[in-house]
């Protein structure tokens, strides 16, 4: 069964290389509190949640792969997080 969201999905989604997440967490340190939290996305996003966002996702795979959760999450409406990680 699919579910269906309000919360729209990436036309495209893109797995990262391993380089590209050693480059993320070499570049993470180097902001300091006030710009991880200003917004940097017409959305309001702020680079601390698009951290988070990566590590959920990420965490969110690995528990699937894993068995911990079933593959297709049930998605909390009010926050738009899988309802069975948080």
């Amino acid at each position: 069964m699919l579910h269906r969201s309000r919360f729209p999905s990436p036309a495209v989604t893109v797995e990262p290389s391993s380089d590209d997440i050693e480059a993320l967490l070499e570049l993470l340190p180097r902001f300091g509190d006030e710009q991880l939290r200003t917004a940097t996305r017409a959305d309001g996003w702020t680079a601390h949640d698009i951290a988070m966002h990566t590590a959920d996702s990420n965490y969110g795979l690995a528990l699937m792969v894993l068995g911990e959760i079933p593959p297709n999450p049930q998605i909390n409406e009010q926050t738009g997080w899988m309802a069975s990680v948080f």
